[in-house]
């Protein structure tokens, strides 16, 4: 009696693992499934440049991105795509000054420092974002300028009475109207069904660096597929002579400035004085 009790229970022993790699191994086929199913409407892109120099007669570029929404195996979703691109510059140090009115004088008073606030910011997409997906899908992937105000918010406060949303919004609409932050609702353009190209244009006085292009793509109001491409913006010729001298060497740089002052004054004085 006990060894057919013995038996029964090893075989149900038995049993149990085997269920239990049975659901292992239909869980691992699902997941490859998924795994295909999401590469198989993956998302292609490139530039036409990856390397802006500027030199002395630099007045802005313009780079055009174009891409594909089908991946290497041909697959092609029936359900219209929606791209969004963003285009973001090295990070920077911002500081945002108040002025109040003091005894009928504008005097600067409270600041809030973004320690890391974007040089540069371009937002295209085929059509409005609250179009395309959800604003917790937005918030999530950091995509907007409502997503960038929230995440200024609270960077080195220099004082606690400051509205750091405030701070964060007017910084948003300063870079919007110096053109260092840019949307464009209709800046993605479909070619076809699955091709599309993107334009920007990158102004003359935007800071050197390495610039990151982040391409999602949309079906349904979900997230499809992510691709990234990166250019750089270069300096060249004098100006980067000036420049590094400038940042490496400033001691240098400050002696090398009067003396240019010095001789074109004394220039000037010879010149006037001949006359």
């Amino acid at each position: 009696m006990q060894r057919k009790l013995l038996q029964i229970l090893l075989t149900r022993i038995v049993l149990m693992r085997w269920a239990k790699m049975i659901v292992m191994t239909a869980a691992l086929g699902l997941a490859a499934l998924s795994s295909a199913q999401v590469n198989a409407q993956s998302i292609e892109t490139d530039l036409t440049s990856h390397n802006i120099i500027v030199d002395i007669g630099f007045s802005g570029a313009s780079i055009t991105l174009f891409g594909t929404t089908v991946d290497r195996q041909g697959v092609r979703p029936q359900e219209k795509p929606d791209v969004v691109v963003v285009i973001e510059g090295p990070a920077q140090t911002l500081q945002l000054q108040k002025k109040s009115r003091v005894a009928g004088i504008w005097l600067n008073s409270e600041k809030q420092i973004f320690d890391n606030a974007p040089a540069y910011l371009a937002l295209l997409s085929n059509r409005p974002l609250e179009q395309i997906t959800s604003a917790e899908n937005l918030q999530k992937l950091g995509i907007g300028f409502e997503s960038l105000s929230q995440e200024l918010v609270g960077q080195n406060l220099s004082s606690a009475s400051i509205n750091s949303r405030d701070y964060s919004d007017n910084l948003v609409r300063l870079m919007q109207k110096q053109s260092k932050f840019l949307q464009d609702t209709e800046g993605v353009l479909f070619v076809g069904a699955h091709l599309f190209r993107a334009q920007f244009k990158i102004p003359a006085d935007v800071p050197t660096g390495n610039y990151l292009a982040n391409i999602y793509l949309f079906r349904g109001g979900k997230l499809e597929g992510v691709t990234n491409s990166t250019f750089d913006v270069q300096q060249a010729g004098i100006e980067k002579l000036v420049y590094n001298t400038a940042h490496e060497m400033p001691f240098l740089y400050g002696i090398l400035c009067v003396i240019m002052a010095i001789a074109a004054g004394l220039g000037a004085s010879y010149i006037f004085k001949k006359r």
